[in-house]
């Protein structure tokens, strides 16, 4: 009978140990790897799509992304990201890059950290009436620019997150010649934004065109804006990933009055609103 007992007692801990075994391998091991580890979860595809708001007086402003990683279910995951080097003052009127498509586990995100190159000729740099100056990203070449962004991976649905620089906002002068980069980003998935299309005559080189909510604009409060761009050279426009909702454009030209002019316009989530008639600039200051 004693016989009888003790195996037993070894036959349990022998199925406990290889359930322990199977366990560690479903999980996949360390979650920071930026490997699969969707067994819990299922998966579903993202894509990370960055735009850019521009900086008026400059004329580039270029950084090299390195990596880009995401905090979701299973903690920090390394997106698939070839290094690059951007112009971000190229990405305005809806013109941005790709950085990630790829799968990922099913959950709720809310952190977004990208690592940027500060070295040699890949460090961050800002253009000013073609002189260049040395732009100072703290933190962002160490543990990398962390960027609260929420966004949630559902079964059978592919996410679009669209990440918009707003760099009107984010690069400060400190002094001597000297410029630090502090990014204001605003996050929204694609299928919840909507774009204004439009054109502006006469075409006056540096016109910026605001979105601002229907009723928001005081005449002075430019940083309330939704988004804010700068006319193509055809005097074209996209103002960009706008949430759905109605939206006064106020547009600013040298030798023209800085006024609203197209109200209560429509944007619906995923659809372009074009606006009918150009916008014709009323000359004033």
């Amino acid at each position: 009978m004693k016989t009888r007992f003790i195996q037993i007692i070894l036959a349990v801990s022998v199925l406990a140990l290889l359930s322990s075994i199977g366990l560690l391998v479903s999980c996949g091991g360390d979650s920071n790897s930026g490997g699969s580890n969707d067994g819990a979860h299922g998966s579903a595809r993202f894509s990370l799509y960055m735009i850019d708001a521009p900086v008026v007086d400059a004329d580039e402003i270029n950084i090299t992304i390195n990596s880009v990683s995401v905090n979701g279910p299973d903690g920090w995951v390394d997106l698939t990201v070839t290094p690059h080097r951007y112009n971000l003052l190229k990405l305005m009127n809806n013109a941005g890059v790709t950085l990630a498509d790829q799968d990922l586990p099913n959950g709720d995100y809310g952190e977004i950290r990208l690592v940027i190159e500060c070295e040699g000729d890949q460090a961050p740099e800002i253009v000013i009436d073609g002189v260049s100056f040395p732009l100072k990203v703290p933190s962002g070449c160490t543990s990398g620019l962390k960027l609260k962004g929420e966004f949630s991976m559902a079964a059978g649905h592919k996410t679009v997150l669209i990440m918009d620089f707003d760099m009107q906002k984010s690069v400060h002068e400190t002094g001597n010649g000297k410029y630090m980069l502090n990014p204001v980003v605003r996050f929204i998935q694609a299928d919840a934004a909507g774009n204004i299309t439009a054109e502006v005559m006469p075409v006056v080189p540096r016109t910026i065109l605001y979105a601002f909510r229907a009723g928001a604009f005081t005449g002075d409060n430019f940083d309330d804006a939704e988004d804010l761009t700068i006319i193509r050279e055809d005097g074209s426009l996209t103002l960009a990933a706008l949430p759905a909702g109605n939206y006064d454009v106020v547009a600013v030209a040298v030798g023209y009055k800085s006024a609203v002019y197209a109200e209560g316009i429509a944007v619906e989530a995923g659809n372009d609103t074009a606006l009918e008639n150009p916008i014709e600039l009323t000359p004033g200051s």
